[in-house]
């Protein structure tokens, strides 16, 4: 029942986006850490503004970002891509792959806080594939902060790997502890592992994915069926 990728996956996603920050105030093209192309680029000095639109694109050796449009506000120190956001990591060395879909990323670089939000009736999705498994996570929508390090996936929350399937209206995951916590619409974890078949409904499912413990509270119900114990002769 492991989750321990998570923290891999959460922790790469906004900073995919908004990678390489430098502590002045700088316009979307230094964010980035490298040349952002598009069909127009408007400068507004009166507003401090710096904005792309039309087949937006970033691309460098690692990272592949495009989407209809891209604004920051250097000012407010303020970062908004919109439309048909599709961010991939791709990492040659390992063969991992990270890729987040969304239709809009925000993010304030002074108060620390950002999200990303789906199209309607569409959900964000993320997903991330190593060597040994494959991860992918849907929700209406996600929060992050505190330098990328607390996330929450918010409205009919789904994490998938090979094994596990966990569902909730919320999942919240500190990378720093390593804590995954889910709540709401009474989660349910079901899957299968070498040693058993299970699934678990409680009122919150917790997981401690540096020890790779877990914990169900409130009104818990669901089943383990070991392997060992089935009989398949008939």
């Amino acid at each position: 029942m492991k989750f321990v990728y998570l923290f891999i996956i959460l922790t790469i996603m906004p900073q995919l986006l908004f990678a390489q920050q430098s502590s002045g105030d700088e316009g979307l093209s230094a964010l980035l850490g490298g040349l952002v192309q598009s069909d127009r680029w408007i400068i507004r000095k009166d507003k401090n503004e710096e904005e792309f639109i039309g087949n937006v694109r970033y691309e460098n050796d690692i990272y592949k970002i495009d989407a209809h449009r891209a604004l920051s506000n250097r000012k407010e120190r303020t970062y908004t891509i919109e439309g048909n956001i599709r961010a991939l990591r791709s990492d040659k060395k390992t063969g991992e792959r990270a890729e987040l879909k969304a239709q809009k990323v925000f993010y304030n670089k002074p108060l620390d806080f950002g999200y990303a939000v789906a199209a309607q009736k569409k959900q964000i999705s993320i997903f991330y594939d190593t060597a040994d498994n494959k991860y992918k996570l849907y929700g209406n929508k996600l929060d992050f902060s505190d330098k990328f390090t607390n996330f929450k996936i918010i409205g009919n929350a789904k994490l998938h790997n090979i094994d596990n399937k966990l569902y909730a209206q919320e999942i919240v995951f500190n990378t720093q502890n390593g804590i995954l916590r889910a709540s709401g619409g009474r989660p349910v974890l079901n899957g299968s592992n070498e040693d058993a078949d299970y699934a678990v409904q409680a009122d919150i499912i917790t997981a401690q994915t540096q020890e790779n413990k877990y914990k169900a509270q409130g009104k818990v119900q669901g089943w383990i069926t070991s392997k060992k114990e089935i009989n398949t002769k008939f």
